[in-house]
């Protein structure tokens, strides 16, 4: 991505990647300036829609949009949901998405949509191949606690 590239050499940003002890990667914002853009995106009340546009970034909404904001998780709403396919081969492996979608999704308001994904094999698959069992079992778990309203 562009905007990673910019921020790394501008010394905004520092990008961690995968290691021995890691198997995610991500971006690590300075303290001062991860407060100012928690700050900024909490002001405007904007802290869902930025967690949506970085998740549209990475993949294309397939021909059903993504399931609508909602903690009211019912098989209705769960068979109704139809996830984007983040198991595709156009979706890039940089070591961040997958490994933080679970965040990205719950932050968004798409709870209902990584549980969508969760009874998906494809995904499961994909899950446990990149970050292996412990990632899927812990992206079970912080679910569970998105729709229990626990803090994850």
């Amino acid at each position: 991505m562009d905007v990673v590239r910019l921020f790394c050499e501008m010394s905004l940003a520092t990008q961690r990647p995968v290691s021995e002890c890691s198997r995610e990667a991500g971006l690590v914002l300075p303290d001062l300036q991860l407060d100012f853009c928690q700050q900024q995106a909490e002001e405007k009340n904007k802290t869902s829609l930025w967690h949506a546009q970085l998740l549209n970034g990475y993949v294309v909404a397939s021909n059903k949009p993504p399931a609508e904001e909602s903690n009211a998780f019912t098989i209705d709403a769960l068979v109704s949901a139809v996830p984007r396919p983040w198991w595709a081969s156009d979706v890039p492996e940089d070591g961040y998405i997958h490994a933080n979608l679970w965040r990205h999704l719950t932050c968004a308001g798409l709870g209902i949509e990584l549980a969508a994904l969760l009874l998906d094999g494809r995904w499961t698959q994909l899950r446990g191949k990149i970050g292996g069992i412990l990632a899927l079992k812990t992206d079970f778990e912080l679910l569970e606690n998105y729709f229990l309203g626990k803090e994850t």
